[in-house]
Parts: structure tokens; C-alpha cells; sequence
């Protein structure tokens, strides 16, 4: 929402060029789709928008699936699955924004109906949680008649992979929740000479006692590609060869959890006669559980971060500037390093961050952890003051295109991930013992601030793309304050140390 030269409020919204040509009339070519809201009044506009708004997006969804059936080879006949199925991911992103309706067809079309680790990547990709789909059709061969009293043969043949998707489906979880589950089972299948595939019927319960006693000699760190190689029953012995630290009770806990839930799950809808890990836990104290709860830094941690001399050097690269990103957004690490530099940019007259999955042509190229995580972020002023203006121009002069250049996805793994690395390897430099101080302590420190700024919990979630129940979800994608109200916020927020570097002052 802009004013125009005449102070009257206004609604645009960019066209994706592949799709200009499809625009139903009378916006057929346009570059921008604009309305005026007939108003000077700001309030009054910001009501009138949402209508607005929706109707555009309609437009867009004309547009999109005039495209679709349009490409190559595809069917005339718009009741064929086969014209949505020619949707590229770069056209199902951009319809994405406009109608998750026509998404959700998309991919049951594409994506077979036993192939969940395909659709939950692909929710991943768009950021977009598992509830927000229907469901695929349960096959017949796991369907039971309505009065069977046991367990039938075919359902006892589910698969485990099978019994962890219906179980996400149900639970509403997201694709990082969704592999984290996947992963541990896989931990399980590694000691019982099973694989994912195999039935769920096949798991008994000295199985599960074994992977809990291996568990206890299990390095912690599971990222580790020299660890993750070996089989699963010879990573303790490494461990106490290199003397690294084993998994702790608590994270024992949770992985014995995650089987829990699933068996529980199984046998609750009868795909197995009882629970074979019913019991099957592992006592934690009070104590121990704290120590794997995260918590914010200290003012004396940074004050000990500060002193490093990533922020003596000049220029200022990627190790300086994510601390003071995540200090003043309290955005997730990943969240920061994959940004790109069409991501900074001035909304309302407000320079944000603009996290999203998406690049300016609608295509797919980040990770975020959920929906809620797509949002707009008011870039407080004291980064304006550190320079971070200046430094996004130096890296348009440069021709880059992200953010930060330096930091590269390697193998699928996140573009974070040698930063976080060597944020690890930084704590015995810092002088920081705590264990449970890690990177993301940034983004419980965030929260803290924000709460002493007097900033509503709503508006606190709203900004570090958190959902809230019935408050509503994060940033931009939701009702609530302007971009300009949102900044007016971000800046109470005061940093209890003295910032290095603050004394540069850079225009904006």
C-alpha cells in the first residue's frame, strides 16, 4: 500500500512476467495489477485493502492456471489432472501466494499417493505446513471393513514410512518435525536390521530396549558425516575413541518419544496389535532436563562476543553482520544466511528483511521453517547506523546476488551450515561454558528485549515469525500493525551493552 502523487492511498501488486499475457481483460499485459483505495486517511485504507487484495489475487489465479493448460502437451480438457501437472514449481510457488486451494491440487496430482517423503520436501520448499493440504486418499490395500475386531492382515503390512506420514498428517506437524521423526526411526531400523519400508508389524520391543542401550554410548553431535558413515553399533566405541560427548538423557528421551508416538499411533488405529515401546523411556531429572532448554545471552556474553575480532576487522563480512541480525530480529540463523539482496528493501518507506522462500521472478531457492516464518522484519536503526545500508550497496556493485556470498549450500546441507560450525568453535573463544548457549540464544535474547521494549507478545510473535494459537500468524501475511508501526516497535528495543561500531552513521 502506497499514496500517490495526490496523497490518495493505493494498493499494487507486481505480475510475474510469465504470466502478463494471461491476465484475464482487462488486465491482460499489465506489469502491475493497481487500485485506488479512495481515501487520504490511512485507516481507512488499511480496512479497504484486504478486499482489494483478494480480489487481485484471483486475477493471479486466472492467470496461473490459463498458463498451466496452455504449456506443451497437456490436455484442453481442464477436468484432466494433466494440465495442472504441467505446472512448473516456479508457476506452483507463484500460485502458491494467490490460492493454496489450486497448490493443493497441484501436487496430489504430481506426487503418488504412497510417496510422502516427496510431498513432505515439497511442503517443505514452500514453506507451507502439512495441515494446509488434504490428505492422500488412504490405499485400499490399508483399508480395514468397519467392523473388524482385530488387526487385519493388510493393515499389520503398513510400512513404517506409511505409519509416520498418516501420523504427521493427523498431528499437524511441519517437514522439519516430520524428518526429524523419519531420522530417528531411521536410528532404529539401523539397530534392528530394518528398513523404513519395512512393516511397522515387524518392530518388537527387544528392538526398541536395544536402540535405547545404544542410544547411551551414541555420539551427540549426529551431523557428523565420520560418525553418521559408521554403522550405528560401532559409533560408541568412536566415541569413546575420541573422547566426544554421547547423547544426553534428555535427548534420549525425545528420540524414544518419537517412537513412542508412532507405535502408539499403529496400534491405536489398529495397524498393529500393541505398543512394543510402551514403557520403554528414560528417567530425567529437573536438572537435566533444563540443560537442553536454550537460553538468551547475558549482557556479559556480549560483551565477550563483541570483544571478538571479527568486529575490529573492516569491512564488517557474514561473521559480524548475522550476530547483529539475529541480536536486532531475533530471526532464525538459516533465516539470515540465505537471504538475498532483493530481500532488503524499503516497504511503506521502512527498510525490512523480507523473508520468504521465493526470489523476485516467484521461484522457489530458501528454506523456512513454516508458513509463519514468512515475514517482514523492520530493520532497527541501529544496523542502519552500522552500516548495513552501505554494505548492501557495496554488494550490488559487486554483482552478487546473495547477501552473503561466502556462505554456500554444499551438499544439501543448509547454507548456514559452515557458520554454525564455526559459531560452535567459537564458544571456548568467547569464554562462554554454558552449553545451552548457542546461536539461537540470539533469538531467545530477542525476545527478552522486546518484552522489556514493551512490545506487545503478539506483535513480539508477529516478528520473529512464531504462531500464536488464536493471536494470529507472523509478519507480513497477517492482520495487524503497518510496516511503519511494526518499525516504530522494533526500535524501542535497546541493547544492554555498548554495540561496536555505532558511531558510524550512514545515510539511508
Amino acid at each position: 500500500m502506497s499514496q500517490n502523487r495526490h496523497g490518495t492511498y493505493i494498493y499494487r501488486k507486481v505480475v510475474p512476467q510469465h504470466l502478463r499475457p494471461f491476465l484475464p481483460a482487462p488486465y491482460t499485459g499489465k506489469r502491475e495489477l493497481i487500485k485506488s483505495l479512495e481515501t487520504k486517511d490511512k485507516r481507512i485504507a488499511e480496512k479497504r485493502m484486504p478486499a482489494v487484495e483478494a480480489t487481485f489475487l484471483k486475477v493471479l489465479e486466472q492467470a496461473a492456471l490459463a498458463h498451466a493448460t496452455q504449456a506443451p502437451n497437456v490436455a484442453a480438457d481442464s477436468n484432466d489432472p494433466g494440465h495442472i501437472c504441467s505446472a512448473t514449481p516456479e508457476e506452483i510457488a507463484v500460485q502458491m501466494a494467490a490460492n493454496d486451494a489450486y497448490v493443493e491440487k497441484a501436487l496430489a496430482a504430481v506426487i503418488p499417493a504412497d510417496d510422502f517423503p516427496t510431498f513432505y520436501r515439497t511442503l517443505g520448499r514452500f514453506g507451507l505446513p502439512v495441515h494446509s493440504f488434504v490428505p492422500f486418499p488412504t490405499p485400499d490395500h490399508e483399508k480395514t471393513t468397519p467392523d473388524a475386531t482385530a488387526v487385519s492382515s493388510s493393515g499389520s503390512g503398513a510400512s513404517i514410512n506409511d505409519v509416520i506420514g498418516k501420523y504427521s498428517l493427523e498431528a499437524k506437524a511441519n517437514e522439519q518435525t516430520v524428518e526429524g521423526i523419519r531420522r530417528d526411526w531411521q536410528m532404529l531400523c539401523d539397530v534392528a536390521g530394518l528398513s523404513l519400508a519395512s512393516p511397522i508389524s515387524a518392530v518388537t520391543r527387544k528392538m526398541v530396549r536395544d536402540f535405547k542401550e545404544i542410544l547411551f554410548t551414541h555420539p551427540a553431535n549426529t551431523r557428523v558425516k565420520e560418525v553418521m558413515k559408521l554403522p550405528i553399533r560401532e559409533r560408541g566405541a568412536y566415541a569413546v575413541k575420541k573422547g566426544v560427548p554421547t547423547l544426553s538423557k534428555g535427548s534420549i528421551s525425545l528420540k524414544l518419544g518419537k517412537i513412542q508416538s508412532i507405535c502408539a499411533f499403529a496400534a491405536n488405529e489398529g495397524i498393529i496389535p500393541e505398543n512394543p515401546a510402551q514403557g520403554v523411556s528414560v528417567k530425567v531429572s529437573e536438572e537435566e532436563k533444563s540443560l537442553g532448554k536454550g537460553v538468551a545471552y547475558s549482557a556479559d556474553d556480549l560483551k565477550a562476543i563483541f570483544s571478538h575480532p571479527v568486529f575490529a576487522q573492516e569491512p564488517w563480512d557474514h561473521k559480524a553482520w548475522l550476530p547483529i541480525l539475529a541480536l536486532y530480529t531475533g530471526a532464525r540463523l538459516e533465516e539470515l544466511a540465505a537471504l538475498l539482496l532483493t530481500d532488503v528493501k524499503k516497504d511503506e518507506g521502512v527498510w525490512v528483511l523480507d523473508l520468504s522462500p521465493f526470489d523476485d521472478s516467484g521461484k522457489v531457492v530458501k528454506r523456512i521453517k513454516n508458513y509463519h516464518s514468512r515475514r517482514a522484519i523492520p530493520i532497527h536503526k541501529d544496523v542502519i547506523s552500522l552500516g548495513f545500508i552501505q554494505y548492501i550497496r557495496e554488494r550490488k556493485a559487486a554483482n552478487d546476488r546473495q547477501l552473503f556470498p561466502l556462505l554456500k549450500e554444499v551438499n544439501g546441507e543448509r547454507v548456514s551450515e559452515e557458520f554454525s560450525n564455526w559459531w560452535s568453535d567459537q564458544r571456548s573463544v568467547f569464554g562462554i561454558t554454558d552449553k545451552r548457549k548457542k546461536f539461537h540464544s540470539f533469538r531467545h535474547l530477542f525476545a527478552d528485549l522486546a518484552d522489556r521494549a514493551g512490545i506487545s507478545l503478539k506483535t513480539a510473535f508477529r516478528l520473529s515469525g512464531h504462531s500464536l494459537n488464536g493471536l494470529g500468524q507472523g509478519g507480513r501475511y497477517g492482520n495487524g500493525l503497518s510496516i511503519p508501526e511494526m518499525a516504530e516497535a522494533v526500535n524501542r528495543i535497546v541493547v544492554p551493552v555498548a554495540v561496536p561500531g555505532l558511531e558510524k552513521e550512514v545515510s539511508a
